[in-house]
C-alpha cells in the first residue's frame, strides 16, 4: 500500500520535481557510500577478528543512511512547497527574456576567486581616483617647486646685495670717521 501511494506522489510531481528526485537520490546514495568498508573496518578495531559482521554492519550503516535520507526528501517532496518552487522556477525560465543560446554569466564555484574578482573591479577603480589625484598633486607640487626656486634666487640676490652692501659699508666707515672728523675740525675753525 505504501509502495502505491509512493507512485501516485510520484506521477503526479511535475518533471523538474523528479529531476530533482532522482539528482538528490544519487547524492544521497555517494554520501551514504562515501566511507569505504576499510575505513569502517579501520574504525572498529575490536572487531577486527569478525570480517563477515563489520561487512554487515557496513553495509546496514549505509542502507539505514541511504533510506533514512530519502525519507527526509520524500517528506520535503510530499508537502507539496517544494514541488511548487520548482514549478515556479521552470515557469519564471520560461518567461526569461533571455535567448536560451546565450551564455549568461554564473558565479565561479570559488566564492574566494568571485569576491576577488569582485573586489579586483573596486580595487581598479579605486586606483585610476588615486593615479588622478596624485597626478594633481605632482602637478601642484612641480608648481610649488618653481615658485619656491624663484623666491630662493630673489632671496640670493637679495643676501648678494645685503653682503655686498655691508662689505663697502665696512670699508667706507672708517673713511667716513676720517672725513666727519675734519669736517668737525673744520667748523670748529669756521666757528673760532
Amino acid at each position: 500500500m505504501a509502495e502505491s501511494n509512493d507512485k501516485e506522489i510520484i506521477s503526479q510531481q511535475p518533471d523538474n520535481a523528479l529531476t530533482f528526485r532522482a539528482t538528490m537520490q544519487n547524492i544521497f546514495k555517494n554520501i551514504a557510500e562515501s566511507v569505504s568498508e576499510e575505513e569502517f573496518m579501520g574504525c572498529l578495531t575490536f572487531f577486527k577478528s569478525k570480517q563477515s559482521l563489520l561487512r554487515k554492519l557496513h553495509r546496514t550503516m549505509v542502507d539505514d543512511l541511504y533510506e533514512s535520507m530519502n525519507a527526509e526528501l520524500e517528506e520535503i517532496l510530499a508537502e507539496g512547497s517544494l514541488s511548487e518552487a520548482l514549478g515556479k522556477l521552470k515557469e519564471l525560465s520560461t518567461q526569461s527574456i533571455h535567448d536560451p543560446n546565450h551564455i549568461a554569466w554564473r558565479p565561479p564555484g570559488n566564492v574566494l576567486e568571485h569576491l576577488r574578482s569582485h573586489d579586483a573591479e573596486k580595487m581598479i577603480k579605486e586606483q585610476e581616483i588615486l593615479q588622478e589625484l596624485v597626478e594633481d598633486l605632482e602637478v601642484k607640487n612641480d608648481e610649488l617647486k618653481e615658485r619656491i626656486l624663484v623666491k630662493r634666487a630673489a632671496a640670493q640676490k637679495i643676501d648678494d646685495r645685503v653682503n655686498r652692501a655691508l662689505k663697502s659699508g665696512s670699508l667706507a666707515m672708517p673713511q667716513m670717521h676720517k672725513t666727519s672728523d675734519r669736517m668737525q675740525k673744520y667748523i670748529e675753525t669756521l666757528f673760532e
